[in-house]
Formats: structure tokens, C-alpha cells, sequence
């Protein structure tokens, strides 16, 4: 209908005005057809009142929606009591809607021509906000639920898929609280999300919600726990981007809070981050000083896990320093109990940690078959930097026994993933990588070295991370 008056890249350009820009059709189809939003119209009208509700107020929803979410979030579609899943049914047996499964669980969702209408409709109606704030508050509910378990419970793939699935909704109700001045609930479900974002390696976006929740007035009058963990956060995600000095602004901003409120156990993870920020700049005699202050307050705060995790910690920091006999007991320590907490993120990093013990000591074979297991460990967390650390040991492993093409599509693959997360290697192993690529070019004429470089490069992580679990002869 516009071809003849305007290019092709104009009405791409104009489609997010489809209903303005769609208004002329065939005069000879029926009025209906004639225009986009004449179309919409009569399919609407064609819905029942208790239908016309709940399409409307399914607009709220962004990726698609669950029988549970649409049941929660529009309770009030039902004016005459109908149930949602059978209004749900009307409206995919009248396309106005799709359906699909995913693992067993249906999951609707709207074509977006169809999700702006109804949009459009819920604005015309009135209670657009009612309709979101349950929004929020039903994916503040998920997002929280999920908190005690995704890091520790045999729940947790579960969960993280869930939540995964759920980002667009997710980030929704993050604008909608932040736009409408609900801190609190923003702030709590940053908090509900910080876990996942951690584990998913999604620094930047964590840290955008935090910081921009920091920069409002209001988040001056939220409680004192709730702000110092937000601060607290917003430090551990800027420090994982490399930008040390905001995150000891804001690990320090967030530490007298924590000391006003008596509570140990984030005493000891600022510590700890405060230790790895002063490994990062190579004061391993600072970062070993905080680190066993930050044991002490995981230790007052009976904090099993979180002392497993600070022997592994300090067990690197030995490494870093050389000591490899002290590295080798305290990694062999803490890889039980960390093992019988589940905590596969942990264990991926003692692995990782006591496969370069064995790699510096020459033990190829026992390195390699650590790293494969870091790497293993890490897959099921779906944790990126410690695949991508995986990944480089097993380069480095890789390199010393001659492999030099395995091991150039090995580092390839693990740096473009470093690039894509925006994170540097810790200063504690960036000199042993540099001299394991520096001696890998030794072993590589320049265009062999490249063109294997660049095939890992290429490679997703996944497909990084199969080549890298292929059998020692591969």
C-alpha cells in the first residue's frame, strides 16, 4: 500500500508506527482487511468482554508468559469468574495468541503487530499500572524464590533456565519499578537477580540496574541492609569489569553499613573482594591480609560454605605467591566441601586452581584431567569466566605437549569469550598466560598460528568447549 511513495528502507524505518502507517489497502477486499488497525478491530470485536479483558491485559508481558504468570498477573481479566486458562484457549484457537512448549511447560506469547495493539487498548481502558504493578510483583516473588536455591540446591539448573526464559519480563519490571520511583522492590529485585546475574557472567547488565538505582535520590531512604547490599553488589560486579577504583568506592561505601548492622558473613565477602582487588594490582602481601580478616568473619558467622570458598581463595593467593606446596593443601582442603556443598561455581575454581599447581610442576596428564573436570563443573552452572579459565589451562596444557594447533584454537576461543564478557585475566595468572601464547608462536609459523587462532575465535562457547573435551589424542 506505501511502495508507491515511499522506499522500502523508509517503511522499515516507520513499522514501530505500523497502525498510522498501514491505512490504505485494497478497496476492493472488505473494509476489514483494508487496513492493518481495521483488521485488529474486527478481531477484537469479535472477542467476548472477559476475552477483550485478558488480551488486553496480557500486553504487560514481554518474551511470552506462563499459564501461572497470566493467572497471577491477570486475576481480574475474569469479570464474570471464567477461568484464565480457558479464556487463554479462545484466544490461541482465534490465532490472537501462540502457543509452545518448553520442557513440558506451556509458554504463550503475542506477534508483535498484536502485542502493540492490545497495548494500546490496555492504554485506552485505563489500569495499565494496576496490571503492572502485579507484574512486578509476581516476578519479584520468582526472582526471589529462586534466590535460596540457584546457588547451592540440586534445583538450581532448574531455576537458572527459568530465569533465563524469563529475562525480558525480568527487565521489565526493573524498568517499570525504576521508572515509577519503587525503589525498594527495584532494589529488591536486583538483589533476587544479583546471583544469577553473577553465575551467568552478566556483569554489565547487573551493574547498569544498580547504578542506576544509586543515582536516585531515593534510594537514600531504603533500609540500611538492603542499601549496603546494593552497594555491596554494584563493587563485586564493577570490580569483575576491571574497574578497580569504583569498586573499592563502593565496597568501602557499603562496609560501615554492614559494621553498623553487626552482620558478618558480608563483612568477610568485602574482604574478599577488597583481597582480590589488591591481588589484581600485585599487593599479594594486602590481599593475604584481608583475606584471613575475611576467613575470621566467615568463621564468627558459622558460614561452612563461605570458609570452603576462602580456603580456596587464600590457596590461590598461595600459588600466586609461589608457594605451591601451600597452595596444594589448602586447594586439597577445601575441594571436599565444596563438593558436598554442590557448589559447582567453587569447585570449577579449586579444580582450575590445583590443575596450576600441577601444570607449573610439569604433571601435564593430572593438569589436563583437572581442567577437564573445572571445565565440566562449570558447564553445569553455566558459568562463562570459569569455562573461559578452563578453556586457557587446557591451551596451556596443550601447548606443552606439542598439540600447538589444538592449543591456538583452544586460547582463540577462550579470548574472544574474555572479549564478549568484558573481563581480563587475575593478575596472578596473566604472566603464565602471556608466556603460554608467547610460546606457542615459537611453536607456529605466523600463518598456521592465525588461521587456528581465528577458527577459535569463530567457535561459539559451547562448540569451545566440546573440542576442548575431546580425547587427548583430538
Amino acid at each position: 500500500a506505501r511502495v508507491d511513495v515511499l522506499p522500502i528502507r523508509e517503511i522499515a524505518r516507520r513499522l514501530d508506527e505500523r497502525f498510522n502507517l498501514l491505512t490504505a489497502g485494497d478497496r476492493a477486499a472488505l473494509p476489514r482487511q483494508q487496513t492493518l488497525r481495521a483488521t485488529m478491530d474486527w478481531s477484537y470485536n469479535m472477542l467476548s468482554s472477559d476475552e477483550q479483558m485478558l488480551f488486553c491485559q496480557l500486553s504487560v508481558f514481554a518474551g511470552g508468559f506462563t499459564v501461572e504468570a497470566a493467572e497471577s498477573v491477570c486475576a481480574a481479566a475474569s469479570a464474570k469468574g471464567t477461568a484464565v486458562v480457558d479464556l487463554l484457549s479462545n484466544l490461541v484457537s482465534k490465532s490472537l495468541i501462540t502457543i509452545e512448549t518448553q520442557s513440558g511447560e506451556a509458554r504463550f506469547r503475542m506477534l508483535e503487530t498484536i502485542l502493540e495493539y492490545a497495548r494500546e487498548k490496555l492504554e485506552h481502558a485505563g489500569g495499565k499500572e494496576t496490571v503492572q504493578r502485579r507484574h512486578l510483583d509476581f516476578f519479584l516473588a520468582l526472582a526471589k524464590e529462586s534466590g535460596p536455591v540457584y546457588l547451592w540446591g540440586a534445583a538450581e539448573p532448574a531455576w537458572l533456565n527459568r530465569l533465563e526464559a524469563e529475562q525480558a519480563n525480568l527487565r521489565a519490571a526493573l524498568r517499570f519499578s525504576l521508572e515509577h520511583a519503587l525503589t525498594e522492590q527495584n532494589l529488591r529485585l536486583c538483589t533476587a537477580l544479583t546471583g544469577f546475574w553473577y553465575v551467568r557472567s552478566d556483569w554489565v547488565e547487573g551493574r547498569e540496574w544498580f547504578e542506576q538505582v544509586l543515582a536516585s535520590t531515593a534510594a537514600q531512604s531504603v533500609p540500611t541492609g538492603l542499601r549496603a547490599y546494593m552497594l555491596q553488589n554494584a563493587g563485586v560486579f564493577a570490580y569483575l569489569q576491571g574497574d578497580h577504583g569504583r569498586a573499592v568506592e563502593l565496597l568501602e561505601e557499603s562496609r560501615p553499613l554492614y559494621e553498623a548492622l553487626q552482620d558478618a558473613l558480608p563483612l568477610g565477602w568485602i574482604l574478599h573482594h577488597l583481597s582480590q582487588i589488591a591481588l589484581i594490582e600485585g599487593n599479594y602481601s594486602l590481599a593475604a591480609q584481608q583475606a584471613a580478616q575475611g576467613l575470621g568473619f566467615f568463621e564468627k558467622a558459622h558460614a561452612k560454605g563461605a570458609v570452603a570458598n576462602m580456603k580456596l581463595y587464600i590457596g590461590q593467593i598461595a600459588y600466586y605467591q609461589g608457594d605451591n606446596s601451600r597452595a596444594r593443601t589448602l586447594l586439597g582442603e577445601s575441594l571436599p566441601e565444596l563438593k558436598e556443598l554442590r557448589d559447582d561455581v567453587a569447585e570449577a575454581r579449586a579444580l582450575h586452581a590445583l590443575g596450576l599447581v600441577e601444570h607449573k610442576e610439569g604433571n601435564d596428564d593430572r593438569a589436563g584431567a583437572l581442567f577437564r573436570e573445572s571445565l565440566l563443573a562449570a558447564r553445569r552452572k553455566g558459568d562463562r569466566l570459569d569455562m573461559i579459565r578452563a578453556l586457557e589451562g587446557l591451551g596451556s596444557v596443550a601447548c606443552s605437549q606439542d598439540r600447538s594447533i589444538r592449543s591456538a584454537m583452544l586460547w582463540g576461543a577462550a579470548q574472544a569469550q574474555r572479549l564478549l564478557i568484558q573481563s581480563t585475566p587475575e593478575h596472578g595468572v596473566r604472566g603464565d598466560n602471556d608466556r603460554a601464547i608467547a610460546a606457542l608462536r615459537a611453536k607456529l609459523d605466523a600463518a598456521a598460528f592465525a588461521r587456528a587462532w581465528e577458527q577459535g575465535a569463530d567457535m561459539t562457547l559451547e562448540q569451545a568447549v566440546e573440542v576442548a573435551l575431546q580425547s587427548q589424542d583430538a
